[in-house]
C-alpha cells in the first residue's frame, strides 16, 4: 500500500485533506485488508485443494467491479445500483475517497463493515482449522 501511494504521488496525486485524513485512508484500507485476509481464510480452509481456493478468490473481483470502486454506483442499471451500494467494498471506497478530499462522511460505514465481517469470519475460521 506504501508503494502504491508512493507512485501516486511520483504520478502527480495530491491530497485536499490533512495528512491526517491521509493516513486515515492508509489505515482503512490496512484494517480492510485484514478484514478480507480473514474472509480468504475461511474461503481457503472451506476449499477442497488450492485451485479451488484460487478460483473461490475470483469472487472478489465480481464484488470490486459491483462497487464504486471504477464507476459510481448511481450510474450502473437501477437493478444493480442496490447491491452495488450495499455490499462491504463500495462503503471501503467511499470512506477513502472522502478521507483524501477531507471528509469523514463514510468511515463510519467503512468500520461497522468491518466490525461485522471480522465478528462472523473469525469463528468460523477458527472453528474450520480445528477441525
Amino acid at each position: 500500500m506504501v508503494t502504491t501511494a508512493a507512485f501516486g504521488f511520483l504520478f502527480g496525486f495530491r491530497l485536499l485533506g490533512s495528512w491526517q485524513e491521509g493516513l486515515a485512508a492508509l489505515g482503512l484500507c490496512a484494517v480492510y485488508a485484514v478484514v478480507f485476509t480473514v474472509v480468504f481464510i475461511v474461503m481457503g480452509l472451506f476449499a477442497p485443494n488450492a485451485q479451488a481456493a484460487q478460483g473461490m478468490s475470483l469472487i472478489a473481483f465480481v464484488f470490486a467491479f459491483i462497487s464504486s470502486a471504477y464507476v459510481p454506483a448511481t450510474s450502473m442499471p437501477g437493478w444493480l445500483q442496490p447491491f452495488s451500494k450495499y455490499q462491504p467494498i463500495t462503503p471501503m471506497v467511499d470512506a477513502v475517497r472522502s478521507l483524501l478530499v477531507g471528509s469523514t462522511s463514510d468511515v463510519g460505514l467503512a468500520l461497522a463493515w468491518s466490525a461485522l465481517l471480522i465478528v462472523v469470519f473469525t469463528p468460523i475460521a477458527v472453528i474450520r482449522y480445528r477441525r
